[in-house]
């Protein structure tokens, strides 16, 4: 039988679980906060236009061109009313029933139209809690990321919130009736992801061993060793068995582009540090720089700097994702496949003759995070080992 999903999955990928959400339990939703004062003024002017217009002998409140006003305010008070409890129930509901939700044996997917619309990394879903929905008794949501919302308005006032911008605060599966057999999939599927991962990472040790003749004291992976960077607040984990090292860079920001570093190091011997390099027996890669930016930098303005796009480096394009988080920082990546000859060091070409090179930028509002990685394209497990550092990238 076909699930509807087969135009998404990759080779040999199987479908663990798949399902939408509930429109009646979204319908059914109480939405709570944000227009409060609102709703106060908009019940007030209905008051007022119903006093003011069954009053005797007040002129100046009832005259043909008053008259007129209070239509209008009770036109624009209709309005508001129809806006928010039709309009923006109904853009919800639109968007609610395009979404489809699937955990394959790979990848834990979001699909809005039918398409990807996000794929969730190993290091949120391991956040993944479960929240019953209000107003909607028995189903629940399974919430993995979340974005805050600025309720205030320019002039400082409580803005309304629509629904819809409720629900896209929070990335997850949503209205699930089903929501605590759904939790203990994911659980396994995390479980069984890091043993994948520390599995391909024993055998890439053992196959560097054998191709390369190099000597290691470690035949397994170990577990991630936590570094932290305290003056740039974040940290970030490598296997134990993977050689590590940083050092401070001050980017000179101009039509220059200077770059200003100091040497490698060891993490520990220099606490000032803000670019942290992991590196394996087969050379897989995997680099963090972490700068501070100025105010008017944003993600959606980085996005669109070629500046930028040329830095993402040379090679053919073979993946790229205009919109990821990391633990909640926001940003995108691009994957690049390249040959030993134009952007890699020597050192690799006895390893791979391509390799695959993917960099992402991300950025928090007062930190944006530099993340290369770079693995032999035909050691396809590397590639996991790379996506489960990352994951482990948090501010702190």
């Amino acid at each position: 039988m076909k699930s509807g999903f087969e135009h998404i999955l990759k080779e040999n990928e199987k479908i663990l679980w798949s399902g939408q959400p509930d429109l009646q339990a979204i319908k059914q939703t109480r939405y709570t906060g944000g227009g409060l004062i609102n709703k106060i003024i908009i019940v007030g002017f209905i008051a007022a236009f119903v006093w003011v217009m069954s009053r005797d002998g007040a002129t100046w409140t009832t005259g043909p061109a008053m008259n007129w006003i209070w239509l209008a305010v009770a036109a624009s008070t209709l309005w508001v009313i129809y806006k928010r409890k039709y309009l923006d129930r109904k853009e919800l509901m639109q968007w609610t029933g395009s979404l489809a939700y699937v955990i394959s044996d790979k990848r834990i997917l979001i699909l809005r139209g039918g398409a990807i619309d996000h794929a969730a990394d190993l290091g949120s879903v391991q956040q993944c809690q479960l929240k019953p929905r209000k107003g909607s008794s028995g189903f629940s949501d399974l919430i993995w990321e979340k974005r805050a919302i600025e309720v205030r308005a320019s002039g400082g006032n409580i803005r309304y919130v629509s629904p819809l911008e409720r629900e896209q605060a929070e990335t997850g599966f949503k209205a699930l009736a089903d929501a605590t057999s759904v939790k203990k999939i994911l659980d396994d599927w995390v479980k069984q992801q890091q043993l994948v991962i520390q599995n391909q990472d024993s055998d890439s040790v053992s196959h560097s061993q054998t191709t390369t003749g190099a000597d290691s004291d470690d035949s397994t992976i170990s577990k991630f060793e936590q570094f932290v960077s305290p003056c740039y607040g974040f940290s970030i984990g490598f296997p134990a068995s993977w050689e590590i090292s940083s050092r401070y860079r001050k980017l000179a920001f101009g039509k220059t582009g200077i770059e200003r570093e100091a040497k490698w190091s060891t993490p520990g011997s220099k606490p000032e540090w803000n670019v942290i390099r992991g590196q394996n027996e087969i050379n897989t890669l995997v680099e963090v720089q972490v700068q501070k930016i100025a105010a008017f930098n944003t993600l959606e303005s980085l996005m669109g700097s070629s500046r930028l796009a040329m830095a993402l480096g040379e090679g053919e394009i073979i993946d790229h994702e205009a919109s990821i988080s990391i633990n909640g920082i926001p940003g995108f990546y691009v994957t690049r496949q390249a040959g030993t000859g134009s952007i890699l060091p020597a050192q690799v070409k006895e390893i791979a003759s391509y390799w695959c090179v993917r960099k992402y930028v991300l950025h928090d509002g007062e930190y944006q995070y530099y993340i290369e990685a770079m693995w032999p394209a035909d050691h396809q497990g590397q590639q996991d080992i790379c996506r489960a550092i990352i994951a482990t990238l948090k501010p702190c």
